[in-house]
C-alpha cells in the first residue's frame, strides 16, 4: 500500500506542476474549504492533503465517536494527528462526541454529514464548499475551475475518476462524487442535501429549489474500497 501510496504521490507533483497558475478567477478574499465525513481512511488522508494543501485554505475533517450503525468508534484521526503534522494548521477537526438517537444509519449518516457546519463558522457567504467522502478527492489543478463556475450555478456537481481497490486500477466507470456551493447556499441547502444532488437529477433539484447546477468533467479520482 505504501509503495502504492509513492506512486500516486509522484503524480499528485505532476498534477501540481500542472496548477501552477491556479485561481485566475478567484477573489483573494475567497477562501476555499475542503469538507469530507472521516471514518478510518488514514492512507486517503496522506493523498488529499498531498494534492490539496496548497490549493485550500481549510479542511474540515468531521469525525465521529459512532458509526452510521450507531456502534461506538475510537477517535482515528486523533489518534494519529501527529502523521498529518505538516498539514495541521490548516486541518479543522470537528469531533461528533453526542449520541444521534435513530434506528436508521442514513439518517445518522444525514446528521453527521451536516455537522461540516460546525467547522464553517467563520465563513462568508462567498467562500467556495467542496463536499466529499473521504476517499473522493478532486486533482488540485482542477480548482480554478470552482470559481467561475459558481458565479453561473448554484451547485457544482464533479465527476472523478473511479478506481477500485487498488491506487493503480482505475477503472472504466465516472462518478458524480464531490459536490461544491457556496457558503451563502449550503446555509440554505445543508450538506447531506448537496450531497443527495450529486448525480443533478431534476427531480431533487426541483425539491431543494436549485434552478442552476453543472456537471464538471475530469475533476478528479473516487477510491472505492482500497
Amino acid at each position: 500500500m505504501k509503495a502504492r501510496i509513492a506512486i500516486f504521490c509522484t503524480l499528485i507533483s505532476i498534477s501540481i506542476l500542472a496548477g501552477v497558475l491556479c485561481f485566475p478567477f478567484k477573489n483573494p478574499s475567497t477562501k476555499i474549504y475542503d469538507c469530507f465525513l472521516f471514518f478510518n481512511e488514514l492512507e486517503m488522508l496522506d493523498i488529499r492533503f498531498a494534492e490539496l494543501y496548497d490549493q485550500v485554505d481549510h479542511f474540515v475533517l468531521v469525525e465521529s465517536t459512532e458509526t452510521f450503525q450507531g456502534n461506538p468508534k475510537p477517535l482515528i484521526f486523533a489518534e494519529n494527528k501527529e502523521r498529518f503534522g505538516p498539514y495541521l494548521d490548516k486541518i479543522i477537526h470537528v469531533t461528533i462526541n453526542e449520541h444521534y438517537e435513530t434506528t436508521d444509519p442514513w439518517q445518522r449518516e444525514y446528521y453527521q454529514r451536516n455537522q461540516i457546519m460546525r467547522g464553517l463558522k467563520d465563513c462568508n457567504k462567498h467562500d467556495i464548499i467542496i463536499v466529499s467522502d473521504a476517499d473522493e478527492i478532486l486533482k488540485q489543478s482542477k480548482i480554478k475551475e470552482l470559481a467561475p463556475n459558481l458565479e453561473k450555478n448554484q451547485i457544482l456537481s464533479c465527476q472523478q475518476k473511479m478506481y477500485l481497490f487498488y491506487l493503480d486500477r482505475p477503472t472504466r466507470y465516472l462518478w458524480n462524487g464531490s459536490m461544491v456551493t457556496t457558503y451563502g447556499q449550503l446555509q440554505r441547502t445543508k450538506p447531506y442535501a448537496l450531497r443527495k444532488m450529486r448525480n443533478l437529477k431534476k427531480s431533487k433539484l426541483k425539491r431543494f429549489s436549485i434552478r442552476k447546477a453543472q456537471s464538471l468533467k475530469d475533476m478528479g479520482w473516487h477510491f472505492n474500497s482500497l
